[in-house]
């Protein structure tokens, strides 16, 4: 998706509340976040805070024909970016919503269980009852074999994180920038 990075960095600097960064996932952050992806089985992933759509695009290359992806964006900016940017896919879905009413989606869309979450969200940003609300519906609603991968900036949100998802894994990605943590949560 060139191009896409100048215009995410000129959103984020716009709606940093809503961002949380300045610059897009790198490479390197992304095929982390991925990692623990089995993509050979059929899957339902939803995506948190899609932005310019660098995981989006990396998730809909790697995605099984069963498979199924729900990708979430509440900017307006950012949305229209990743919609007018990522490829039409009869797997994919992409929303302007947001994330803390994702139990609302998730059931008009039949959904009754997700295989991962992947999200991009900014928890640093987040008053503690929006945190609460969107761990409790992620806890709800993923499989008990199923993933829940964050990407931060900041180690800040570990112990609330570990509150909902007693097995989380930390990785460092250093060439992100700012450098990133991916955490691999799980219950």
């Amino acid at each position: 998706m060139k191009g896409t990075k100048k215009q995410f960095s000129k959103e984020a600097f716009k709606s940093m509340r809503q961002t949380g960064a300045i610059t897009a996932t790198s490479k390197y952050s992304v095929r982390k976040m991925l990692s623990v992806i089995d993509f050979q089985k059929p899957l339902v992933i939803v995506e948190l805070g899609v932005g310019n759509g660098v995981v989006t695009e990396k998730l809909i290359k790697r995605l099984g024909k069963d498979s199924r992806l729900i990708a979430l964006e509440i900017n307006e900016n950012l949305y229209n970016l990743a919609k007018d940017n990522l490829p039409i896919d009869e797997r994919v879905s992409l929303h302007r919503h947001s994330a803390f009413e994702i139990d609302n989606l998730l059931d008009d869309l039949g959904v009754g269980e997700v295989d991962y979450f992947i999200s991009t969200l900014p928890l640093t940003m987040f008053s503690k009852e929006d945190n609460k609300r969107l761990m409790t519906k992620m806890c709800y609603y993923l499989k008990p074999s199923g993933k829940y991968v964050q990407i931060q900036y900041s180690p800040l949100k570990y112990p609330m994180v570990r509150r909902y998802f007693p097995n989380v894994k930390v990785s460092l990605v250093l060439a992100n920038i700012p450098p990133a943590i991916v955490y691999f949560c799980s219950v």
